[in-house]
C-alpha cells in the first residue's frame, strides 16, 4: 500500500496524469526492489516505476541509463525520478519482456557503448552497484581506477564488517596491479560500461529486442562487462565475445581473463550476500597470483 501512495504522488507530480482516478498502478516484479507497471490515459507507452531506498539511487540509475541511450545503447527510455520521505520512485519506459531472438541483438547494443573512447578512466560522481554505493572519481590510470574506487572501497566494507581480512583486500590490489601491466590493459582505452552486467541486467522484449537495465555506468574496461555476464551464465558465445571485442580491439587470449574480471563483482557480492562467496572470491585471487 505503501508503494502505491508515493507511486501516486510521484505520477502526479511529475505530470504522468492529473488525478489518482487517472492511474492504474500494478505490482510486476521484484528482485532488489519493487517495480510496478503503471498505465495512465494519453500515453502510448506503459511506465515502469522502480521503487528505491533513495533519491540519489533513482537519481544516479537515471543519469546511467541516459548515459547508456546517449551512447547508442539500447534501454528502457528515463523518464524521470522523486522522492518522498525515505523512498524514492524511477520512471522508465515499460518493456514488454519475451525471448532473445538470437544474440545478435545484444552483440550490437553493446558493440555501440564500446566503439567510443574517454579520456580518463572513472565517473563524474558516485553511484550504485546493487545496493551497495560506488565511489567515483577521475583517473589517469587504469590500475589507480580500478584498485582505489573497486577494490579497496568494497575491501573496506568488507574487512570492517570482517567478512574478509585485510591482507586479501591487499593481494586483490596487488594482482589487480600486476596483471594489469602484464596484459597492458592501459592501452584500452576508457570506454562507457555497463558496470553491473550480469545475465538479469539484460532483458529481452517481446520482439527479441535486447535492452540493458540497471546500470553502474563508468569509463572503464568492456572485458568487465563481458566478464561478468559469465559469473553466472550469461547468454554470450565465446564468438559473440570475441565479435564484441571488435569494437574496442580486444586483446588475444581473453578467456585467460576472465576470472580476474570476476574479482570486483564477487567482492560486491561478499558485501551484499555475505560469507558465502568468500571462496569463490579468494580462488579467484590465488589464479593470478
Amino acid at each position: 500500500m505503501k508503494d502505491h501512495l508515493i507511486i501516486n504522488e510521484a505520477v502526479i507530480s511529475l505530470g504522468f496524469a492529473d488525478s489518482e482516478k487517472d492511474i492504474q498502478s500494478r505490482y510486476h516484479s521484484s528482485s532488489l526492489f519493487s517495480l510496478y507497471r503503471i498505465t495512465v490515459p494519453g500515453r502510448s507507452k506503459e511506465i515502469a516505476a522502480k521503487v528505491m531506498k533513495s533519491n540519489l539511487m533513482a537519481k544516479t540509475e537515471s543519469e546511467g541509463l541516459s548515459a547508456l541511450r546517449n551512447a547508442g545503447g539500447d534501454v528502457p527510455e528515463p523518464y524521470g525520478y522523486y522522492s518522498s520521505g525515505s523512498a524514492a520512485v524511477l520512471f522508465m519506459e515499460f518493456i514488454e519482456t519475451g525471448r532473445s531472438s538470437g544474440n545478435k541483438s545484444l552483440v550490437i547494443n553493446l558493440s555501440h557503448l564500446y566503439a567510443k573512447t574517454f579520456p580518463e578512466w572513472g565517473w563524474q560522481g558516485d553511484n550504485f552497484i546493487g545496493t551497495k554505493k560506488q565511489p567515483n572519481g577521475f583517473h589517469k590510470t587504469f590500475s589507480d581506477y580500478f584498485v582505489q574506487d573497486r577494490i579497496e572501497a568494497q575491501g573496506k566494507e568488507a574487512v570492517d564488517r570482517r567478512l574478509i581480512s585485510a591482507n586479501l583486500v591487499s593481494r586483490m590490489a596487488s594482482v589487480i596491479r600486476k596483471r594489469a601491466e602484464e596484459w597492458d590493459l592501459e592501452s584500452t582505452r576508457p570506454r562507457l560500461i555497463h558496470g553491473d552486467l550480469w545475465g538479469g541486467n539484460v532483458l529481452y522484449s517481446s520482439d527479441g529486442k535486447s535492452y540493458l537495465i540497471d546500470p553502474s555506468v563508468s569509463y572503464g574496461h568492456p572485458e568487465q562487462d563481458l566478464a561478468m555476464l559469465d559469473l553466472f551464465g550469461g547468454p554470450l558465445s565465446h564468438q559473440d565475445k570475441l565479435a564484441v571485442g571488435k569494437s574496442f580491439d580486444m586483446k588475444e587470449n581473453y578467456q585467460e581473463r576472465i576470472s580476474y574480471w570476476q574479482i570486483y563483482p564477487l567482492l560486491v557480492h561478499v558485501n551484499i550476500f555475505g560469507s558465502s562467496y568468500v571462496s569463490q572470491l579468494e580462488n579467484a585471487v590465488r589464479k593470478y597470483e
